[in-house]
């Protein structure tokens, strides 16, 4: 029998590509039938005939090519060999079978024979692992009921869906359903990383299992080639705005995104009298990139020297009309009221229209309502930033006065200031799933952890159906180009299971507070714990507007998502998250009838994505001046800037040291590199990791109760996965620039959150 017939992880030369390609699944664990290989220098076909139905006694056999070059990297030969399928498993059916495979080669290859146990699915079809034309991302799969032989030689065709971060199916699916179709995305997915290359998967789903029958390379991809962009600036200093730009931004968010930041800026300066003429952004590079517009003058103008500057606000007209304004607005404590109208009345509004969006059935909307939808939800979501914006304020300037406080009296740096918060700003995601974990009995955890759904817990299901439907939406990214919660499959559960209330960070908070107060006099520690109080009370402001504002994009997502179904129905794009290369007033237009796009338009401007990931900037400051001192400004507008440069200072900050980045949470943890470049790379983290990521917004923080540590590129000591972590109780460093390629995947490290350092262990 070794002469005869062998394993199908034979050498390549012995068993063919077919066989090598199904011995690469096997090594990797992924599900696929056992098999046995006729090697093409065997003469003797009775004989292995014989052999085989010996071993595989009464199950009927697929007989498939397995030629020599066959599915490799330049050529496949899809579809030009013979299969013969349901062969009887009799010597004399297994040998006419195996002579019927050899002779549709013609000779002309060396054609090795594989041999496994029939499976009689109930829906199989192909999957690639990118579009097998563009090379886009995101999944194509084809699906038929029964067998795919038929489909898998082109004489039919099967359902087709799309699976990026989004499932995208036909409007009355037939064979797939969601569910099912994210299934093979993932292993698809799975299998392109084992392999190292994009690959087209055929594959069989039985009672509910998914076997994997073959896996060759894709060889129709068209390389996209990057595309130059022009960087110009305009006039003045362009700050790279890190915070929303880690990555090139999407034609979509840049086409109204830039334009709600203005409307938030120009809204700020009128509130609170900041002595600017308003914030602009731009999209330079593929980046988002932000400038101060002076009060007077061109942008990038020198200031006025420091000796004269208190004169030319008291002279000066428009700096004369923002002080009055600042100075009525902190008599008035406009940050207060803004933050009580937020509270009150803006976002419980939100929430209720957000809860009707959810409830919306988007395929039933004729393409007119759907345009209109697309515009309601940007429309929403920008003014919802603008809110944002504006009701920062409210915690700024109670954070900034406690930092000024402290810097007087303990002559401390702002990161010394940060631990006196901790515990002030609980993470709404992290109450629910400790909501969550208190209706679990521990037989019932014990079972999740194992992977069983089995329990009945009538209270647990409906929450945790509640539970998804208000957090999935949560955008993964600052753009609609990033998947929901919803859309990744990134397990909730385990973050349940993991999640313990023994952590709680306000009683170190508290500890920290009572050790500097005791260093202080009567009056000024009355005045410290004031101040400590209200900046508590203020801090949640932040993180709270963002939990509302990440869950909008998504909606604007998936409304998005709808019109390139649509699109890709019609022809128009290969799949729908290929909607997001397109402008607002670009998808608008199809909607209203105008079709079709130009043609060639998504290719160019993903080469434009694809050069400008090459592109990053730098991060350094653009303007050559430094920012005016508070000092020199009337108290009220002094207070206000030293409010505003704390973002600026702590939001999108790298560290630019060596080795290290910066100290956003303390505490020391040692584990295993999980870097995640890529949203889908978050279902591979495992308890105990050290995620390792570009940047991450707080809807990540899906996996933070299962990590031990974070370290992240980019974001400062304010910017939301540091506050995020620090409510965790979770080392973290952030800043780290330079990170992603610092470390190996799966490289032993410790992380100190307390120096901002990540060592070998």
């Amino acid at each position: 029998m070794e002469d005869l017939v062998v394993a199908v992880d034979s050498p390549r030369s012995v068993v063919g590509g077919k066989s090598a390609g199904l011995a690469a699944l096997q090594a990797g664990g992924f599900p696929t039938p056992p098999a046995l290989v006729v090697p093409h220098t065997v003469m003797e076909v009775d004989a292995a005939a014989v052999a085989l139905a010996h071993h595989f006694a009464s199950q009927p056999l697929a007989v498939r090519s397995s030629a020599i070059g066959e599915d490799g990297a330049s050529r496949s030969y899809a579809g030009q060999f013979d299969s013969v399928l349901n062969v009887e498993p009799r010597a004399a059916s297994i040998a006419a079978a195996i002579r019927q495979v050899r002779a549709s080669a013609g000779g002309q290859v060396d054609m090795s024979v594989l041999v496994m146990p029939m499976i009689h699915p109930d829906v199989a079809g192909i999957a690639f692992s990118r579009h097998p034309i563009t090379g886009a991302p995101g999944v194509v799969i084809e699906a038929v009921k029964g067998l795919a032989n038929d489909l898998a030689a082109g004489r039919v065709d099967g359902e087709r869906w799309e699976v990026s971060s989004h499932a995208v199916g036909p409007h009355q699916p037939t064979v797939l359903d969601n569910a099912t179709a994210i299934r093979i995305a993932e292993l698809a997915r799975q299998v392109e990383a084992s392999f190292g290359a994009p690959q087209d998967i055929e594959w069989a789903l039985a009672d509910g299992e998914i076997t994997l029958v073959q896996s060759r390379p894709i060889t129709t991809i068209d390389e996209i080639a990057p595309v130059p962009i022009d960087i110009s600036y305009p006039p003045g200093p362009w700050d790279w705005d890190s915070t929303h730009s880690q990555r090139p931004n999407s034609p979509f968010n840049s086409s109204f995104f830039p334009n709600a930041f203005r409307r938030a800026g120009t809204l700020l300066g009128e509130r609170y009298g900041l002595p600017f003429g308003g914030l602009d952004m731009r999209v330079i590079g593929g980046y988002f990139h932000i400038q101060v517009r002076p009060l007077v003058g061109k942008p990038g103008a020198a200031p006025p020297p420091d000796r004269i500057l208190p004169l030319v606000v008291r002279v000066l007209p428009p700096f004369r009309k923002q002080a009055r304004i600042a100075t009525r607005a902190a008599a008035d404590r406009v940050d207060r009221q803004w933050a009580q109208q937020w509270s009150e009345e803006r976002r419980p509004a939100l929430e209720t229209t957000m809860a009707g969006w959810r409830q919306l059935d988007l395929t039933s909307l004729t393409d007119p309502q759907l345009a209109a939808h697309l515009h309601e939800t940007i429309e929403q979501a920008s003014d919802c930033f603008a809110w944002n914006m504006t009701t920062d304020m409210a915690y700024l300037l109670p954070l900034g006065d406690l930092v000024s406080f402290c810097q007087k009296h303990f002559d401390m740096m702002f990161a010394d200031v940060m631990p006196l918060l901790e515990g002030s700003s609980p993470s709404e995601y992290l109450k629910s799933i400790g909501h969550l974990r208190g209706l679990l009995h521990d037989d019932e955890v014990a079972s999740l952890r194992a992977g069983e759904l089995d329990f009945e817990n009538p209270q647990f299901q409906a929450a945790f159906l509640e539970h998804q439907a208000t957090n999935g939406s949560r955008g993964l990214g600052y753009d609609v180009s990033y998947p929901t919660l919803a859309e990744t499959s990134v397990d909730e559960l385990a973050a349940i299971t993991a999640y313990t209330s023994n952590h709680d960070p306000s009683l170190r908070a508290e500890e920290y507070a009572a050790e500097l107060s005791a260093r202080l006099g009567e009056a000024d520690r009355s005045a410290f714990t004031e101040l400590v109080a209200e900046a508590r009370a203020t801090y949640p402001l932040r993180e709270g507007s963002e939990y509302v504002n990440a869950r909008l994009m998504g909606l604007v997502r998936y409304a998005l998502l709808e019109v390139g179904r649509r699109m890709t129905v019609d022809g128009e794009l290969t799949q729908a998250d290929d909607a997001t290369y397109l402008t607002v007033d670009e998808l608008t237009a199809w909607l209203a009838g105008s079709r079709p796009i130009e043609a060639g338009l998504i290719q160019r401007r993903r080469g434009e994505e694809k050069w400008a990931l090459a592109h990053q900037p730098t991060g350094e400051r653009a303007d050559p001046h430094p920012a005016p001192n508070p000092s020199l400004f009337p108290p009220a507008t002094g207070r206000f800037l030293r409010a505003i440069r704390l973002v600026v200072d702590n939001d999108m900050a790298q560290s630019g040291l060596d080795g290290r980045g910066l100290a956003a949470s303390s505490g020391m943890h040692t584990g295993p590199v999980r870097k995640v470049d890529d949203i889908a790379d978050l279902a591979k983290i495992r308890p105990g990791d050290v995620l390792v990521a570009p940047l991450t917004n707080s809807a990540w923080e899906a996996v933070f109760s299962v990590i031990g540590a974070l370290v992240s590129e980019g974001g400062g000591l304010l910017s939301h996965p540091a506050i995020v972590a620090r409510e965790y109780g979770l080392p973290a460093v952030t800043g780290f620039a330079g990170a992603m390629g610092r470390f190996a995947d799966g490289e032993l490290v410790t992380v100190d959150g307390s120096t901002g350092t990540v060592t070998p262990a």
